[in-house]
């Protein structure tokens, strides 16, 4: 019989980098990110920033936010990491995508 994970883990883009400037030129693959609840977002009340270092680089999308907030509030283990950077369209702000991974309660990454 297979065990369960004690994880969840999914891949997704990172909204809004561009009301950031340059914030996220930086990034690179394998670079881990802060993942921050900030639940006084005034367009969404389950909103996670991502930062790099001391700078916002954007959020998690809205479709993603509710159930990653809850974990957060919730004290679960969180963990997320750059896994692709790319430079398309003509914005001048690089598309951002992370791997976010969620422990289960009373689970937590090997060191």
């Amino acid at each position: 019989m297979a065990r369960k994970r004690p994880f969840n883990s999914w891949r997704t883009h990172v909204a809004g980098t561009y009301y950031y400037g340059d914030n996220a030129d930086q990034c690179h693959p394998k670079q881990a990110v802060d993942l921050r609840r900030n639940p006084e977002n005034p367009h969404d009340k389950n909103a996670v920033e991502i930062w790099v270092g001391r700078r916002q680089i954007g959020h998690i999308p809205r479709d993603a936010a509710g159930r990653l907030a809850q974990a957060i509030d919730q004290g679960q283990h969180v963990e997320a990491h750059v896994v692709r950077l790319d430079w398309m369209g003509e914005d001048d702000h690089p598309t951002v995508d992370i791997r976010v991974t969620v422990y289960k309660p009373g689970f937590y990454p090997s060191s």
